[in-house]
């Protein structure tokens, strides 16, 4: 019975340390007690950080999406640029001493000029466009987009739009973000008109009207700087233009107010097509841009002004008129059409109109030729342009013509109006008719095609 009792005495858990039952249950409760691990609560704080980082992440996307999209389709619609644009590239970049290499791309896929590219900038230009301006709108519109390229505008905007997805809920940055990218055109239309000739501001402005009229409008993309955003931006910029001017010269004055009038009235009107530019008005008073149906030609045509002016009426209630925009302009400028010689072969014909002049320095003109072909290509067989009758000086209304005959051979007939030097002219009713053989011709001689060769030896200086 001893020996029973001691080894029950050695049992597992009686009195060898180990816990009894209530000593368990006791254990367990202790364990149960203890903190654990605190709950995940939404806090405003954290709401807000979540929120803001997320608006920065779908912001950022859209961003990378719209720059991947615009890059494509540049490339898809790029082309080889004409050689007259890269001349005119080479003309500006000497102008504004710039040596280093200019990266410029011609695509359809463009809607307006603009600098693009933040690490590597390069000018873009849309398809067609320069064949849609003169030469001298073509310079302004590099120079403005050099302006662009030598600032490093693209570079600026592009911290101003990461600016504005950092801080994606302040109105603030975005409207400051807005004023940035408007002051910056304000910025580079200073730098071009710097760098003018003074009495050239009416034609940096009306360069700027003639873009919007050929393109109609441009799309905005976070990649590139363009000419410009849109109607109201582009009449602000040109009112700033004629206040920039109006410190500068007194002689400017009239002209500049007058830029601010083609801005203010010009710009209200409907959007034009792409496709079908029409000339920009001055309060239905003086337009900026060659009558529709003609062009603007000429030797040196970015040192003359060309429109219609309802100011002069004679005949009839419109005149045109052409007139120099820079000092002692060199060579000669005006406007001009062509017809098919078709239907006038083997008649004469006359094209004649009203002209009034105001210090002339050379002459005004009408003109007449008519071309045929030839194995080298065209060949003149008329020409006649009031060589030593053409009105200079100050004159009043008078009417000059010049009468041509179309031979049989003949394919195409040219006429127009231009003023060489200084001065103004005012055209006014036009006419192109065909008159009898009563009606003495105008023709200038012209040099006969060579019926033999010489010279071969090269023995001639």
């Amino acid at each position: 019975m001893t020996k029973s009792r001691s080894v029950a005495t050695k049992m597992p858990g009686v009195g060898d340390g180990a816990a009894g039952p209530d000593e368990s249950l006791s254990f367990a409760n202790e364990v149960a007690a203890r903190p654990g691990p605190l709950p995940l609560r939404a806090t405003p704080g954290a709401v807000l950080g979540w929120a803001w980082m997320g608006g920065v992440l779908v912001l950022a996307c859209l961003r990378a999406a719209k720059i991947a999209v615009f890059w494509r389709s540049v490339a898809r619609g790029r082309m080889l640029p004409e050689n007259r644009l890269m001349r005119a590239l080479a003309r500006v970049k000497s102008e504004l001493s710039i040596r280093s290499e200019v990266p410029l791309v011609v695509s359809s896929g463009v809607s307006a000029p603009a600098v693009a590219g933040t690490w590597a900038p390069r000018i873009l230009i849309p398809a067609g466009f320069a064949g849609a301006v003169s030469d001298e709108e073509l310079h302004w519109v590099l120079r403005h987009e050099l302006g662009h390229w030598k600032r490093r505008d693209a570079w600026a905007l592009g911290l101003l739009e990461w600016a504005r997805i950092v801080h994606w809920f302040n109105p603030l940055v975005w409207l400051g973000a807005r004023a940035a990218r408007l002051d910056c055109e304000h910025a580079c239309d200073e730098f071009v008109m710097r760098r003018a000739p003074s009495a050239e501001a009416c034609a940096y402005g009306a360069a700027l009207l003639k873009v919007l009229g050929v393109v109609g409008g441009q799309g905005g993309s976070p990649a590139a700087v363009g000419i410009f955003e849109n109607k109201q931006q582009l009449k602000r910029r040109i009112q700033m233009i004629a206040k920039y001017r109006t410190s500068t010269s007194w002689s400017v004055v009239a002209g500049s107010g007058l830029l601010a009038i083609v801005a203010v009235l010009a710009l209200t009107r409907p959007a034009r097509a792409a496709d079908t530019p029409k000339p920009s008005t001055v309060g239905d008073t003086v337009t900026t841009s060659a009558p529709a149906g003609w062009q603007k030609n000429g030797e040196r045509a970015e040192g003359y002004a060309v429109g219609l002016d309802r100011s002069q009426p004679h005949v009839k209630p419109v005149s045109a008129y052409i007139k120099s925009i820079v000092p002692d302009a060199p060579g000669f400028g005006g406007f001009m059409q062509s017809i098919s010689a078709e239907d006038y072969r083997g008649k004469r014909v006359r094209f004649s109109a009203w002209i009034k002049t105001e210090a002339i320095e050379r002459s005004a003109n009408v003109w007449m030729r008519v071309d045929g072909l030839s194995g080298l290509g065209s060949r003149v067989l008329a020409f006649d342009n009031l060589q030593g009758r053409a009105p200079k000086g100050t004159t009043d209304w008078k009417n000059y013509a010049v009468v041509l005959d179309v031979p049989n051979e003949a394919e195409g007939i040219y006429f127009g109006f231009f003023i060489a030097g200084e001065g103004q002219a005012w055209f006014n009713d036009p006419k192109f008719e065909i008159v009898d053989q009563t009606v003495p011709t105008t023709k200038m001689p012209t040099r006969p095609a060579k019926r033999v060769p010489e010279n071969l030896g090269f023995d001639q200086s």
